[in-house]
C-alpha cells in the first residue's frame, strides 16, 4: 500500500506551504511572492515524482531502519546479480502483510547459502525462511532455514 509514501508527501507539502507563508509574510513585492510560489510548488511536485519512482525499485537493506526488528520474514523470491546485488523479495510475518523487495549487497557467501536454501526448500517442498533479515551480526549459515512441513492431521474414519 501507499500509506507510507503518501504520509511523507502530506507531511513534507505541508511543510514547504508553511514555509511559503512565513517566507510570504516577509516579501512585500509581487514578483517575489510568485517566485517563491512557483518554487513551492516545484519542489512539492519534485517530492511527489521521487516517491512515486521509488515505488517500483527494491530498498536497500542498510535503509530498513523500521525493519530491523523484523525476527524472521518468508522468501518469495530471489534474484543474485553475481557481483552486484542480491534481490529479496520477503513476507514479513504480519498477517496479511504484502510482499517487499530489499537489496542486499553482493557476498559470494550469502548466495551460495540462499541457493542452498532454496535448493533443500524446491526439494522438500517447504518454503525458505529468513532469519533477523535486517541484522548484520547473524552467523554464516544460519540466515536462512527450511522449517519442517507440518504433518497433515489424521483423516477422519467415515
Amino acid at each position: 500500500m501507499m500509506t507510507g509514501l503518501f504520509s511523507a508527501f502530506t507531511a513534507i507539502s505541508l511543510l514547504v506551504l508553511i514555509l511559503y507563508a512565513l517566507v510570504l509574510s516577509g516579501m512585500s513585492r509581487v514578483w517575489q511572492r510568485w517566485t517563491g510560489l512557483a518554487i513551492s510548488a516545484g519542489l512539492i511536485l519534485a517530492v511527489y515524482l521521487s516517491g512515486a519512482e521509488l515505488l517500483g525499485r527494491a530498498k536497500p537493506a542498510r535503509l530498513a531502519l523500521l525493519e530491523r526488528g523484523m525476527p524472521k520474514a518468508e522468501l518469495v523470491a530471489s534474484h543474485a546479480l553475481e557481483g552486484v546485488a542480491i534481490y529479496l523479495w520477503l513476507t514479513p510475518p504480519q498477517e496479511g502483510a504484502a510482499p517487499r523487495a530489499y537489496v542486499l549487497p553482493w557476498s559470494q557467501e550469502l548466495a551460495e547459502e540462499l541457493r542452498k536454501a532454496e535448493a533443500k526448500a524446491e526439494a522438500t517442498g517447504g518454503t525458505v525462511v529468513v532469519i533477523a533479515p535486517f541484522m548484520s551480526d547473524i552467523a554464516p549459515g544460519d540466515r536462512f532455514s527450511v522449517p519442517p512441513i507440518p504433518a497433515l492431521p489424521p483423516k477422519r474414519p467415515g
